[in-house]
């Protein structure tokens, strides 16, 4: 393990969300939801056991995906980057308008 600097009042390593790199990203609508979703059932699947998977740790998990196939990445858009990794065109809601206007 790298050497970590010490919580001084107790001695203990920092906790590990406290090692992290902190960015925000916006994420199209549902995408939260089915975060929200999938978080709750792998952690009902792990019945207590190991660490408490939660939405950012799938996104960690996506990230590093993503370097894994990078080599497959092409395109000048988000749409022609997904047709590059072969993941199906992303379903927008009705009210959804590529200038922001509502």
């Amino acid at each position: 393990m790298d050497s970590l600097i010490l919580d001084k009042p107790s001695g203990k390593p920092p906790a590990k969300y406290e090692r992290l790199d902190r960015k925000d990203v916006r994420i199209f609508p549902g995408q939260m939801e089915q975060l929200a979703r999938l978080s709750r059932r792998l952690n009902k699947r792990r019945n207590g056991a190991g660490e408490r998977l939660t939405e950012n740790t799938l996104i960690r998990c996506a990230i590093d995906l993503l370097f894994e196939y990078d080599h497959h990445l092409q395109g000048i858009d988000e749409d022609q980057l997904r047709e590059s990794l072969k993941l199906p065109e992303r379903k927008l809601p009705l009210d959804w308008r590529e200038d922001g206007d509502y």
